[in-house]
């Protein structure tokens, strides 16, 4: 369990890599890309036309479609990028806006698994399930805030790499308060 706990941990800095976190929805994308596009004029068909209904994500090659996942890349970050985003901070004046926080809490995620890191490297199980829970209680706290600022309007903006991390620091969790137990006893 001792050598689980600490690849484990060690394993977060790869999960940070991950797609995280997709700033705006795909309804605000699609607004945005109209928004800069502008309006165009609908074409009426022929009555010898038939029409016959487009999927855009059916189709591969179309410009629309190559559009669309360029801006979902866009505005999509690891957990690297979103704790960078904390250091944009220039004045004291920042830090009286809201949407600096979550950022910030992303931060001390990834310092406090530098930490993490270490006391599990120097078998410190019961500090190792400390951090691992502040940890747990900045996502969630990160999260919270994006929801509180709508700046997570559906749950598909949490990508896959955001539930890497939150399931890692939760095994991690439960697997060093088992070996803290065990060692205690």
């Amino acid at each position: 369990m001792k050598k689980a706990i600490q690849i484990l941990s060690f394993s977060l800095f790869i999960s940070f890599t991950f797609p995280c976190f997709q700033m705006c929805s795909d309804a605000s994308l699609l607004k945005r890309k109209h928004q800069e596009t502008g309006q165009l004029e609908p074409e009426t068909p022929t009555k010898t036309e038939q029409t016959k209904p487009i999927h855009l994500w059916k189709e591969k090659g179309n410009a629309a479609q190559v559009g669309w996942v360029a801006a979902r890349a866009e505005w999509t970050f690891t957990t690297y990028e979103l704790a960078l985003k904390s250091f944009q901070i220039d004045t004291v004046a920042d830090l009286k806006e809201r949407g600096i926080y979550p950022f910030l809490c992303i931060t001390g995620v990834v310092l406090f698994t530098v930490l993490l890191c270490y006391h599990a490297v120097r078998q410190r199980f019961a500090s190792v399930f400390w951090i691992s829970l502040i940890n747990i209680a900045l996502l969630v706290t990160a999260v919270g805030l994006w929801v509180y600022d709508k700046t997570l309007e559906e749950l598909q903006q949490l990508k896959w790499g955001f539930y890497m991390v939150f399931i890692t620091l939760v095994v991690l969790a439960v697997i060093s308060y088992l070996k803290k137990r065990k060692t205690l006893q």
